[in-house]
């Protein structure tokens, strides 16, 4: 199968989505084991839901309801408050990393709740490299390319995005345009090949005068 952006982008999201809800699930359990909270644990639970909500929005609304139409400002908000959430879940359960799952730890000495602590850390790692990826993506095929071509503003305006509203649809591969935007650039071409035409007409009426002078 040819890797394409789209399927870049449904590999990504799937990875993302599916570390998401492993995170989610994980620190559910670890609060509902030790029956108290750990704002740690928590706050990689909350992170993880505000991900899945983001990620429903990407998947199902933005195709179905916008027509694949996002603001690129907006994608560009989302994802970085995401990375840096995630940042911080990584660092807040790296302090409080349980290191031994023998001792009791916490209120309750419960060995696999302590083991599904520890696994919060390692998904969490796993899905800061997705969004990382995702990122550097987004940054290199739309965010860039779309302000050089269209103007910082056009980020405030809505843009075509591919499934996963990670590659825009309204630019090439070779940085051309298309959509919307390439109107101006198209009639611009056209002006100037119109100028050419009617040179050279002018041109080869002018040889006609002479010789028939002659």
């Amino acid at each position: 199968m040819a890797i394409t952006r789209r399927t870049v982008s449904i590999a990504l999201r799937t990875a993302e989505a599916l570390f998401a809800v492993i995170i989610l699930g994980l620190s559910a359990g670890v609060l509902a084991g030790y029956n108290t909270n750990i704002p740690s644990v928590t706050f990689n639970l909350i992170i993880s839901i505000f991900d899945i909500f983001w990620l429903v929005y990407i998947a199902f609304i933005a195709p179905k309801v916008f027509a694949n139409k996002t603001q690129t400002a907006v994608v560009l908000t989302c994802q970085l408050i995401i990375w840096v959430f995630y940042l911080v879940a990584f660092i807040l359960i790296s302090s409080d990393f349980p290191k031994d799952c023998n001792k009791a730890i916490y209120m309750r000495d419960s060995i696999d709740t302590c083991r599904a602590n520890q696994t919060i850390l390692a998904f969490a790692i796993l899905n800061y490299v997705v969004l990382n990826t995702e990122l550097a993506l987004f940054y290199s095929y739309t965010l860039v390319p779309e302000s050089k071509t269209f103007g910082g503003k056009h980020l405030l305006q809505k843009t075509t995005y591919h499934w996963g509203t990670l590659f825009t649809t309204e630019i090439t591969t070779t940085g051309c345009c298309t959509g919307a935007g390439a109107g101006v650039d198209a009639s611009d071409a056209v002006d100037k090949e119109s100028d050419v035409s009617s040179r050279n007409f002018d041109e080869e009426a002018a040889v006609g005068n002479r010789d028939v002078k002659a």
